[in-house]
């Protein structure tokens, strides 16, 4: 299958990219900051993208025939609403023609 992982350098996401990629999955990586994504492996794109922005998720969507999140807040005491306003973003992305009209 091919994947692509949201929230790919934290401590979940880490594991959830080197289990698909363990699986004989392709994965694309969705990363803010790509050296801190430190796994190598010819099976593994890693893309820079902003996940509050809906446009710059489509191209990490388009032919893939999964999406997983492992975004979370940074501690117990973050009180960030990423996890809502970016799973926002990437379900505005899936509903966009060119994402493979995943939600349609």
């Amino acid at each position: 299958m091919k994947l692509t992982i949201f929230g790919a350098t934290g401590g979940t996401g880490r594991l959830l990219v080197g289990q698909a990629l363990d699986a004989g999955h392709h994965v694309t990586a969705v990363v803010r900051d790509p050296s801190r994504l430190t796994i190598d492996h010819p099976a593994l794109d890693t893309v820079v993208a902003d996940v509050f922005d809906s446009s710059s998720l489509e191209s990490t969507l388009d032919g893939r025939d999964a999406a997983l999140s492992a975004l979370g807040p940074h501690g117990r005491k973050d009180t960030s609403d990423i996890c809502s306003a970016a799973i926002g973003a990437i379900l505005d992305a899936m509903e966009r023609p060119g994402s493979a009209g995943w939600l349609r």
